[in-house]
């Protein structure tokens, strides 16, 4: 390129431009989901009512990446132990942000809450979980003063409606993931291990998940209480409803072997330990593609996404959130298809 007047390099200048070019081919060698992240930008339609009553609409948020054309769509769930917090939790909290700029079109929906309907305890509603929660977030009182069978209508609503709705939103209806933490996670172990669950589910991310919750009662752990506020009994008064909404017994009973995902701590007191264990060994004999991750140090104790991540994930150094970017491209999706 032709210069008006001479140009002197200095050897600063040099060392700066040999600077950029390290840079740049840095840069190069970043993974795609991480440079994408960067640089994607995002439409947010929220507010879409996709089920429930006019007294009591239930809603979500559609985030669609710039120029998505048959992404893959993850369908986030919140926890709240069926009985508080809502969808905004994943916003709070930067995750929904995060996968959407990676190249998913991300489905954020609320359900219906076990709050104030008669057999919730002040135990059940209590934030067991505080330090989990970043920004806490309060339910909405339409929602209240339902059932855990209600919570999983919604749950399998919302994943009809992402297939339904997918391409309208760049998506792809065939690609399609489920998402969950604590509570929400156990709704997508069952959405995702039903005998009749929709062919378009590749996976499930499962954060901390109640996933056996018989052993729970066994147990007597505190999250009995919040269990038997949702089923709307106890395990003594009716095991049947209790095993009817246990992802363990689906798996036991030969649900769909979906690849799933589960990020749990050894030392996690709201969704012990012991439960997941039971849960995997039948999943792995079910012949599940089971990935089972822990925070790097193993004596800490975390629940929920937002405060495993602090920790990091074992055996890896990549963050909670690429891991599970990761996962899903591989071991869901089989890295087939746009992203």
């Amino acid at each position: 390129m032709p210069f008006a007047r001479p140009l002197r390099l200095r050897t600063t200048s040099l060392l700066g431009a040999a600077a950029f070019v390290l840079v740049a081919l840095l840069l190069q060698l970043v993974p795609t989901t991480a440079s994408a992240a960067g640089v994607r930008k995002v439409a947010i339609t929220r507010n879409i009512t996709f089920t429930g009553t006019p007294a009591a609409p239930v809603k979500l948020d559609v985030w669609k990446p710039a120029g998505a054309t048959r992404a893959p769509v993850l369908v986030l769930l919140h926890g709240g132990g069926w009985a508080r917090s809502g969808r905004q939790e994943w916003d709070n909290n930067g995750w929904t942000g995060t996968f959407a700029r990676a190249g998913y079109v991300v489905v954020n929906a609320d359900y219906r809450l076990a709050c104030n309907n008669g057999m919730t305890t002040p135990a059940a509603l209590s934030d067991t979980d505080v330090t989990s929660r970043a920004l806490p977030v309060k339910a909405d009182p339409a929602l209240c003063n339902h059932t855990m069978a209600d919570a999983l209508t919604d749950a399998n609503a919302a994943v009809s409606w992402a297939a339904a709705n997918a391409r309208r939103f760049g998506g792809d209806p065939h690609r399609i993931v489920l998402m969950g933490g604590s509570a929400g996670a156990h709704l997508a172990l069952l959405v995702a291990s039903e005998p009749d669950s929709p062919r378009s589910i590749q996976g499930v991310v499962a954060f901390s998940p109640p996933a056996d919750i018989e052993w729970l009662n066994t147990y007597k752990r505190k999250l009995s209480e919040a269990v038997t506020a949702a089923i709307g009994c106890d395990f003594t008064a009716c095991p049947a409803e209790w095993r009817r909404y246990n992802p363990f017994r689906q798996v036991v009973a030969g649900a769909s072997p979906v690849p799933t995902y589960i990020m749990r701590s050894r030392l996690d007191t709201v969704t012990p330990f012991g439960q997941v264990r039971t849960f995997a060994s039948a999943a792995l004999q079910a012949g599940v593609p089971l990935t089972l991750r822990e925070p790097k140090t193993k004596r800490t104790a975390c629940h929920g996404p937002w405060s495993c991540e602090r920790q990091g994930v074992a055996g890896t150094s990549r963050s909670l959130r690429l891991d599970v970017i990761t996962w899903i491209r591989v071991k869901a999706l089989g890295g087939v298809g746009k992203f």
